[in-house]
């Protein structure tokens, strides 16, 4: 069965081809402000459901459509991509030497069978103690104010100090929750 992901992240599309996975990128254009939610679970899961549907709809042919969004939660506080460097500096300097958590929500719709799946997965994030460098050096990376927190775990492993849980997850995308779901609909991984 063809694999498609509705996402543009180039984070998302490298853990399913470091998992050897052949998939088709479909971005989806879905309207995210038609989700509303304080829960960062309901969001996240709403909004990967949003993200998939929207592509599984204009599907012609048999298919599974993965969609994911992930957002950071400090202080109860739900954080997504920066809208700039000011933003981004302000949650750098917020995540400094403090622990946070890290939220994606999964889908998957089988467009053969009209099957939805969904999940969420949590995990623990706790920064080192940041300086102000270390922070600048942060801002100067092209990818900051691509991701949900103003980091990309994978590129900057020098601002954790721990990480309780999956690792994927805080990249974008929960491995270890994706793949059973993708061989349940027969896919060949």
């Amino acid at each position: 069965m063809k694999i498609i992901l509705a996402s543009r992240s180039p984070r998302r599309r490298r853990l399913l081809r470091d998992m050897g996975i052949n998939f088709k990128v479909v971005p989806s254009d879905a309207d995210e402000s038609k989700v509303d939610s304080d829960v960062p679970r309901d969001m996240v899961r709403k909004l990967a459901m949003l993200k998939a549907a929207t592509v599984a709809n204009g599907m012609r042919e048999h298919a599974l459509v993965i969609g994911a969004d992930t957002v950071v939660v400090i202080d109860n506080e739900i954080i997504g991509k920066p809208g700039g460097k000011r933003s981004a500096k302000e949650t750098l300097s917020r995540l400094s030497g403090r622990e946070h958590y890290v939220y994606t929500g999964i889908c998957v719709i089988n467009t053969k069978t009209g099957n939805v799946y969904t999940d969420v997965q949590k995990t623990k994030v706790q920064f080192r103690e940041l300086s102000g460098r270390e922070i600048n050096r942060c801002l100067e990376m092209d990818h900051t104010l691509d991701g949900a927190g103003s980091y990309m775990i994978q590129d900057q492993p020098f601002l954790i100090k721990s990480i309780e849980g999956s690792f994927s997850n805080v990249v974008g995308l929960p491995m270890e929750k994706l793949v059973p779901i993708l061989r349940e609909n027969g896919a060949d991984i």
